[in-house]
């Protein structure tokens, strides 16, 4: 029973001194021989002038420091700068001059009040002026309701007609292969504008396409329509093009 009892308190102080000597940075490592410690952005013109987006990823790797560069042809930013002064709209408030930060790729625009350092606040506004545009929000609108809209000056039988200012990533596959590559491209992804019309008259609000949909609502004559976007070489992302289509339907 001593015996017993002696066996018990001697394992009990084994595992507290064990506890004692515990280092949780050393486990970390042991269990994860690389582990990141900062993520950031850069944006830099390269040789050619061209905007990348560069993300940064610094690491430990067997307890010494480590850093991956990634690096995407141009931005998911608006004119690709991060942040740009702006005046901001908020619903029931005044308007307030600060930074915005306008990713085209997921329509989403961060505020901040001063420069410098800092992710800013997620923000849905009424609207914005940046770079000589007022960008409009549409909650209310099924068709609207995602994104930011400018006006073109196009009007004409009582409708107006919108620009969304998107952009597209589209991910380059090889980065995501093992192994060596001798092709790889040096970019992991490319960012490329992709902007999208749409004629709102306050009760009707279309899509601007090459759709029989689309085209109905003006004329009846779809496939003299669908020729004319044929023979124009009618670009849908380009807005003169658009508004030569407008002219020709309206």
């Amino acid at each position: 029973m001593k015996k017993t009892i002696f066996l018990f308190f001697a394992s009990l102080f084994f595992s507290f001194a064990k506890a004692q000597n515990y280092n949780v940075l050393t486990d970390i490592v042991e269990r994860n021989p690389e582990y990141k410690i900062e993520e950031y952005f850069e944006i830099k013109n390269n040789s050619q002038g061209e905007p990348e987006l560069i993300k940064v990823e610094k690491s430990i790797l067997n307890g010494s420091a480590k850093e991956k560069r990634i690096y995407y042809k141009g931005t998911p930013y608006f004119n690709n700068q991060q942040w740009t002064r702006a005046i901001v709209k908020l619903p029931g408030q005044i308007p307030l001059e600060g930074f915005v930060s306008y990713n085209q790729v997921f329509q989403r625009l961060y505020f901040k009040n001063y420069g410098g350092f800092g992710a800013g606040t997620l923000i849905q506004p009424e609207y914005f002026e940046l770079d000589s545009l007022t960008f409009t929000s549409y909650p209310e609108n099924d068709l609207l309701s995602y994104g930011f809209y400018t006006f073109t000056g196009f009007e004409k039988n009582g409708f107006s007609l919108l620009q969304r200012h998107d952009k597209l990533q589209h991910n380059n596959s090889s980065h995501e292969l093992q192994g060596y590559i001798v092709d790889k491209d040096k970019y992991a992804g490319i960012f490329s504008e992709n902007p999208s019309f749409y004629l709102i008259n306050g009760k009707k609000t279309l899509k601007v396409e090459s759709k029989g949909y689309f085209i109905k609502q003006f004329t009846k004559d779809k496939k003299a329509a669908k020729q004319f976007v044929k023979n124009q070489k009618i670009n849908f992302k380009e807005e003169t093009d658009v508004i030569k289509f407008l002219e020709f339907l309206m």
